[in-house]
């Protein structure tokens, strides 16, 4: 799993260790941000299909204060047109003003 936290934002990629040459494979980022996401260039693999989106919501309460958590994940599936090691670049997020990217 890769990520990098900013100011008030936590973000996460993630894809398989290992692909296989001509297969999808799913690339995955998420966190608790509003925004955009956009795909760095993805040299040695093709994007396919996505994004697909899922918003997840949870309340809960602690020390009497009610604290809602949203977790938004966007799903690609991308197609490994080369062999040999793979690395996807950092893709980067935009939260109204602000900017995150990922790691690799």
């Amino acid at each position: 799993m890769m990520g990098v936290s900013g100011q008030n934002s936590k973000i996460s990629a993630s894809a398989p260790a290992t692909v296989v040459l001509n297969q999808a494979f799913n690339y995955t980022i998420s966190g608790d941000f509003d925004g955009n996401v956009l795909l760095p260039n993805l040299k040695g693999c093709r994007l396919v299909g996505g994004p697909s989106t899922f918003m997840s919501q949870q309340s809960s309460m602690i020390n009497g204060r009610i604290e809602n958590t949203k977790t938004v994940t966007y799903t690609y599936t991308l197609l490994a047109l080369e062999e040999g090691e793979l690395v996807i670049p950092a893709a980067t997020v935009t939260s109204g003003r602000k900017e995150f990217k990922t790691n690799e």
